[in-house]
């Protein structure tokens, strides 16, 4: 699939399930930047799935796509939201960087749609 007919499926999902936009690739990057320094698995929640998936490890091979595990690469726009249960370092991470994270049963979710 090219990028613009990626771009385009994910404008449609996007659209058809009623979801903002809450991130964009600069805030995913810097993100991911941080994120680096810890040994943090998080759960990608991804704007196709029904299911998050867990990775333990995840890199950027490219600027602006995420790759870990079992996962990927997609674009950051793919993603809808990550989430783990080191609930403050999630937090305090998007917190640095401007991202919309919940924190509360034990996990902390930061959101790229919502």
């Amino acid at each position: 699939m090219s990028r613009n007919d990626m771009r385009e499926k994910a404008r449609a999902i996007i659209a058809r399930r009623g979801l903002g936009a809450m991130a964009n690739n600069t805030k995913w990057s810097e993100f991911f930047t941080e994120i680096k320094a810890f040994d943090i698995s998080l759960e990608f929640k991804l704007i196709d799935e029904d299911e998050p998936m867990l990775c333990k490890r995840f890199w950027c091979p490219v600027p602006n796509y995420i790759e870990g595990g079992l996962m990927g690469p997609y674009p950051f726009y793919w993603i809808e939201w990550v989430r783990s249960g080191e609930t403050a370092t999630l937090a305090a991470l998007a917190d640095k960087v401007g991202m919309e994270c919940i924190a509360g049963e034990g996990r902390a979710t930061v959101y790229g749609y919502r």
